[in-house]
C-alpha cells in the first residue's frame, strides 16, 4: 500500500509504502515557494539520500522554463 500526503497546491509532500506491517520508509519532497514558482527542490529518501534540484540562475532560460 502507498500512502501519500499534499500540500495546499496539491503536490506530493511525503510517500509511504508499506506491506502488512512492513514500512519501506518515507520519501520526502520540498518545494521552492510559491513566489518562485513552487518547483520542486528536492527528494529525500528514506537511507537519507537527497536528491537536489537547480533551476539555473534566476531569469536564466533554464530558470524562466523550469527545465531542470
Amino acid at each position: 500500500m502507498i500512502t501519500q500526503w499534499r500540500n495546499g497546491f496539491g503536490q506530493l509532500t511525503q510517500e509511504r509504502q508499506n506491506h502488512g506491517t512492513s514500512i519501506f520508509g518515507d520519501i520526502y519532497y520540498t518545494y521552492s515557494d510559491a513566489a518562485h514558482g513552487s518547483r520542486l527542490t528536492s527528494l529525500e529518501y528514506a537511507n537519507n539520500r537527497i536528491v537536489d534540484y537547480t533551476y539555473g540562475s534566476t531569469h536564466d532560460l533554464n530558470d524562466v522554463i523550469g527545465r531542470l
